[in-house]
């Protein structure tokens, strides 16, 4: 889940398109919502990267990250309202 590529700074919209296009070639579903800031990944429905990274950009030296591997939080997270539909 992310933002559409336009969603971005001007300077990041092409890089993010690429990005976006690499993702998607090699099977990561990825959906677009405008006006999310959550910052996490799910990968196979069991491990769960989240922090305050922005995962498809570079990070900053305050920015966190953990690895949680839960189906349950996973889970919980793909239904909190942002992948329920496309990922259910």
């Amino acid at each position: 889940m992310t933002l559409p590529a336009d969603g971005y700074p001007k300077e990041r919209i092409e890089k993010t398109k690429e990005l976006l296009t690499e993702l998607t070639e090699v099977g990561v579903a990825v959906m677009e919502k405008p006006g999310i800031h959550e910052h996490f990944a799910v990968i196979d429905r069991e491990i769960v990267w989240y922090g305050s990274v922005n995962l498809l950009s570079n990070a900053k030296e305050e920015d966190n990250l953990m690895r949680v591997k839960s189906k349950e939080i996973a889970q919980e997270l793909m239904e909190s309202g942002f992948m329920d539909k496309a990922f259910g």
